[in-house]
This record gives structure tokens, C-alpha cells and sequence, in this order.
């Protein structure tokens, strides 16, 4: 930044700089994110076109139809609420100098102001460190959609979700089908290399939807956010709730129950990812401190 901007600069800006910088550097991270979740899937098409479609030829074509037909249903299905996910407004607050001239006409009680970001402060509204804004009804900061999921589209991601659920459990269900009976051996060079990778990355995403569908179904079922769980578990974060510390530690907290059981520590990757996130909140902190 050249010497005369940052002269011009006032004390309160300077102190956001860095945490700007952080920002954007988590804005590229989520978008390449989220480019590799669409690349992984466009994989899965690519897939299933180049190799389970044709291996379904020796079940006749109506097999062929019946299952092309079912998941571009999916598909189609999981490509507009990721979408809509992505780039839906998740619930941005009113700015509180609006909100405060309406209190005052009104003769209202003037509602609470973000010190963050300026923004007013209803009640469920929370701070994104990664989005540097206010939420309404924020659940959580959504890595893989580099998105925040808020009020306004809390429903689609749910339904993505869902999506995400039935679509890997078809490829699971299809193409292992197809992996069992072209299978020499994993070595073996007879053994379709593209489906062995397309059923691992199904089953990871499998495994990982359903948790967060059974979360997700939870927090509806108990009229609860992901912070709101966060919160009962770990106090206020002051430094916002971003997608470093807040996911991590939610999981972690399970993870360490378990392996400190069994061998007494957390696993050295686990301490990795907590260790990088408490890092992430620091200059947050110390901005707040300032």
C-alpha cells in the first residue's frame, strides 16, 4: 500500500487491515473450495457417462433409462440449490443508522449496532469473521459454498443436503455395483481405475452429508443454529463466527472424547487443524483489543 494511502488512512481503518486481508484470503480458499466440490461431481457425470452407461447396455435399455433418468433428476436438483446456496443473500442486517432513524420515528427502543461492521444487531444476528458482516438467523459460515447460511437460504442449503445425500448414495449404489463385477483385484489393471475413485469419493461424501444431515435435522427439530450448539459448548467467540474456529472446534470436541480414551491425546491431525484455528482468531482478537 503506497505511503500517501496509508497517511490518508484513519487509526480505525489501519486496524481493519489486516483482518481485511484475512478476509480476502479466506474468499479465495472457499472459491477454490467450492470449484473443486463442482469439479468432483462434473467427475461423477464424466463417470458414469464414459463407462456405467455402457457397462448398463448388458441389463437392457430400459435399465439405461430408468437409472440416466433418475440421476439427472439429482443432479439437475443438486446444481440449482448449490446454486442457489452459493449465491443467495444469506440475510444482511439493516444498516443501524436506518434502523436507528425508524426506532426514533417509531418510538422504539434503538436496537444494538455491530461493532464489527456497523451493522444493526437483532436478536439471532451474529458476526462472520470470514465474511466480515452480519448474519440474520446465522447458522453457520458453509466452506464448501463459500457462503454464509443464514435466514434467507437456510432452506436450500438443507435440501442440497438432502441432495448431496441421495446423489452419492446412487453413485455408491450404481457404480459399486458396477466396481463388483469388474473387479480384478485393486492392483490389477483389468479394475476400472475411474470407478475405484469415483466410489471413494462417493463414500466420502456419503459419510460426511449424512452426519450433517442428522445435524441439520436436529438443530430443525429443536428450533436451534449451529452457533447456538457452539455457544453451549465453548462461550462466546469474540473474535466472530467464522469457519475456522467454530466447525473445528464442534467436531473436535467429540474427537477428543473419543481418542483420549483410546490412546490418551488427540490424533497429530487434529491438533493441526485446531492449532490453525485458534491461529485464524488472533488478529481478530488483537484488532478487538485495539
Amino acid at each position: 500500500i503506497p505511503n500517501a494511502m496509508l497517511e490518508s488512512q484513519t487509526p480505525e481503518r489501519l486496524d481493519l487491515l489486516p483482518s481485511v486481508s484475512r478476509w480476502r484470503l479466506k474468499s479465495v480458499v472457499g472459491q477454490l473450495i467450492a470449484s473443486a466440490g463442482v469439479g468432483i461431481v462434473g467427475y461423477e457425470v464424466y463417470t458414469y457417462f464414459s463407462f456405467v452407461l455402457p457397462a448398463l447396455a448388458a441389463h437392457g435399455i430400459c435399465v439405461q433409462i430408468a437409472i440416466t433418468t433418475v440421476k439427472t433428476i439429482l443432479l439437475v436438483n443438486w446444481m440449482y440449490y448449490y446454486w442457489k446456496t452459493i449465491f443467495s443473500e444469506p440475510g444482511l442486517p439493516q444498516h443501524h443508522g436506518e434502523a436507528e432513524a425508524e426506532s426514533v420515528a417509531l418510538g422504539a427502543s434503538v436496537p444494538k449496532r455491530c461493532e464489527k461492521c456497523g451493522l444493526t444487531k437483532l436478536p439471532r444476528t451474529h458476526h462472520c469473521s470470514t465474511c466480515n458482516r452480519c448474519v440474520l438467523q446465522m447458522d453457520h459460515h458453509c466452506v464448501f459454498a463459500n457462503n454464509c447460511i443464514g435466514a434467507a437460504n437456510v432452506k436450500p442449503f438443507r435440501w442440497l443436503v438432502l441432495y448431496n445425500i441421495l446423489g452419492s448414495g446412487s453413485i455408491l449404489l450404481i457404480n459399486g455395483w458396477q466396481l463388483v463385477r469388474h473387479w480384478h483385484g485393486l492392483w490389477s489393471q483389468r479394475t476400472p481405475a475411474c470407478l475405484v475413485v469415483s466410489c471413494l469419493f462417493a463414500f466420502g461424501l456419503f459419510g460426511d452429508m449424512v452426519m450433517v444431515g442428522c445435524f441439520q435435522l436436529y438443530l430443525f427439530t429443536t428450533g436451534q443454529s449451529t452457533i447456538e450448539v457452539y455457544k453451549q459448548l465453548f462461550g462466546n467467540d469474540e473474535a466472530g463466527f467464522g469457519c475456522n474456529k467454530m466447525q473445528c472446534n464442534i467436531l473436535l470436541s467429540y474427537l477428543d472424547r473419543v481418542f483420549e480414551r483410546m490412546c490418551g491425546r488427540l490424533p497429530f491431525f487434529c491438533e493441526v487443524f485446531q492449532d490453525s484455528a485458534a491461529m485464524g482468531d488472533v488478529g481478530a482478537l488483537e484488532a478487538k483489543d485495539k
